[in-house]
């Protein structure tokens, strides 16, 4: 499975040729899911920029949520970084958190991802 974050799912909509080649290359071997976070994003910022109707996006996507597992994994990357002096916004940290804590690659365009030091966190340049 392959995981977008917020960016990535806006810039496929909005056509982005790197992100819909890449997002389309990872699609056809394998599930393409989001979080409850990208979900929420997409809800609170994004749901009157984008021509579909925002419950038609998310209805599209399997929707992974935070567990223990999830929330253990989000400390511990954000006391790293932290402790590194790289802190990140917290969404993506929480994000990160859910993705690893499924073994699932993350599909993103931030370069702050990078900081977290991840084979499969994949950022889309």
């Amino acid at each position: 499975m392959v995981v977008l974050d917020t960016s990535i799912v806006i810039d496929y909509l909005e056509g982005k040729k790197t992100v819909v080649e890449t997002v389309d290359k990872y699609s056809k071997s394998s599930e393409v899911a989001i979080t409850f976070i990208t979900e929420y994003e997409l809800l609170k910022y994004k749901g009157d920029k984008i021509g579909r109707t925002i419950g038609d996006i998310v209805s599209s996507f399997l929707v992974l949520h935070s567990d223990d597992s999830a929330a253990v994994l989000a400390a511990l990357i954000y006391k790293n970084l932290k402790s590194g002096g790289k802190l990140i916004n917290e969404n993506d940290i929480l994000l990160a958190g859910i993705c690893l804590a499924n073994n699932e690659m993350l599909l993103t365009d931030d370069s702050d991802f990078a900081k977290i030091g991840n084979k499969d966190i994949i950022i889309i340049k």
